[in-house]
């Protein structure tokens, strides 16, 4: 089931997420980013895993990626149109819940991820 709806009059996206519904607004043809932001309380290691799962990365490709964020306080994790964008942030806000109800020490409901253009 997903949290996705799309407003068809206007071209407006809502995410629903931890009680919280995010609206962003489509502008057709473009391109996005999806960031990901560190915190001090996920491990690194669930991170690499997260990811891995979500993203389809390496283990190389994740740990690189997990150490920049780690390092730099962000990184950039995936590119694609503003509707691939959506649909894996979505996926990401769903592996986290159900990954965080099943283990919780993994503490993946905490990553912070958001769509930059």
């Amino acid at each position: 089931m997903s949290n996705q709806k799309e407003d068809k009059k206007s071209n407006n996206v809502k995410i629903k997420d931890r009680q919280k519904v995010f609206k962003i607004t489509k502008r057709n043809n473009r391109t996005g980013k999806i960031k990901l932001h560190n915190n001090d309380v996920t491990p690194i290691d669930a991170v690499v895993f997260f990811l891995m799962s979500v993203f389809s990365l390496s283990v190389d490709k994740a740990f690189e990626l997990t150490m920049d964020v780690h390092n730099k306080g962000f990184a950039l994790v995936f590119e694609g149109s503003e509707d691939e964008c959506i649909i894996k942030l979505n996926e990401a806000l769903e592996f986290c819940q159900e990954t965080s109800k099943k283990m919780p020490i993994l503490k993946l409901n905490m990553l912070k991820i958001e769509i930059v253009y």
